[in-house]
């Protein structure tokens, strides 16, 4: 009886843990790979640099607009726990703007095809994007941020008020750093990028009671589990509605 208990057990524990895996829909591997090669990169390039598939979100919603004017949009518990950090950050005298949030695996290839086309080697490239298929964008749960002063997606971010308070503060809202220095994906040190991974359950409980975590998008701090991924498009999307500008990892 005890061996049949065990081995219960494992088989629940293994079918959560494929519950909650990332959907990765075999087409979805083979565009990422066939449009890799396309453009030049070797295989293997994404594994070799510790890059994960990033399905595009199933579900979007509408958070405003970027620094551009651009309607604005992110998966629904990044998008909630945004809107709590940023309201946080203005209390604070913080002024944190938007210049990205999701972005969709064509448009990711349509940004890289320009770059090479304009005679940017695929290696330099490469340190600021992420092929297609592996930008966190994809998953609506990456923000590219700045603050007034600053040009979007520069360096010099790292060097602001803004920057530091997101270092003390941001992991409290569920956001990480994705590339730091030296991170081992390859990709050139980005202050500016951000993405959402779920708060600690402390800092979740608190942050659910608080007014900009109970907006249209509901309540992103009332669990802990990820939201589904799989493919999904996001219509409408030309290279003059998501100007190349909108162009890093």
């Amino acid at each position: 009886m005890a061996s049949l208990v065990l081995a219960w057990a494992l088989w629940t524990t293994a079918a959560c843990a494929r519950a909650a895996a990332p959907t990765r829909p075999p087409h979805y591997v083979q565009r990422a790979m066939h449009v890799a090669a396309r453009l030049g990169a070797a295989p293997g390039y994404a594994a070799a640099h510790g890059w994960a598939l990033q399905p595009e979100a199933p579900t979007l919603v509408h958070v405003g607009r970027d620094v551009y004017g651009r309607p604005l949009q992110l998966a629904p518990r990044a998008a909630t726990a945004m809107r709590a950090m940023v309201a946080t950050a203005a209390r604070d005298g913080v002024v944190l703007e938007v210049v990205s949030g999701f972005r969709s695996f064509e448009h990711q290839r349509r940004l890289l095809r320009r770059k090479l086309d304009r005679g940017q080697p695929l290696a330099s490239v490469l340190r600021v994007n992420a092929l297609p298929g592996y930008s966190e964008h994809h998953s609506g749960r990456a923000l590219d941020l700045t603050t007034p002063g600053v040009p979007a997606a520069d360096a010099a971010f790292a060097r602001t008020p803004a920057y530091d308070w997101l270092v003390r503060h941001a992991v409290e809202y569920g956001f990480v750093l994705s590339y730091p220095a030296g991170n081992p994906q390859g990709i050139a040190f980005e202050p500016w990028h951000w993405r959402y991974a779920a708060p600690a359950p402390a800092a979740a409980d608190r942050l659910a009671q608080t007014p900009s975590a109970r907006l249209d998008t509901g309540n992103a701090f009332a669990q802990d589990a990820p939201e589904p991924t799989a493919e999904a498009t996001l219509a409408g999307t030309s290279a003059r509605t998501h100007p190349i500008v909108q162009g890093y990892p």
